[in-house]
């Protein structure tokens, strides 16, 4: 359901006619990406051993492509 609302959102931009729609559109993104990072955090540290788990999130933070 969560993904549905954000490309639900993410779609709605295309309609967007006002510098109002649009601010209320943003904000509603935001609203809907809020939980993405914290998610992929608790995520990434209930994937990865503890050993690993500092060097997979500071890739995710920075987003680089970890090497084969």
């Amino acid at each position: 359901m969560h993904y549905a609302g954000w490309g639900a959102i993410s779609s709605a931009n295309a309609f967007v006619q006002t510098p109002m729609q649009f601010y209320v559109l943003r904000f509603l993104l935001g609203v809907a990406e809020a939980g993405f990072f914290p998610g992929m955090i608790l995520y990434l540290s209930i994937w990865f051993p503890q050993a690993y788990r500092a060097r997979f999130t500071a890739i995710f933070m920075t987003a680089v492509r970890s090497p084969p």
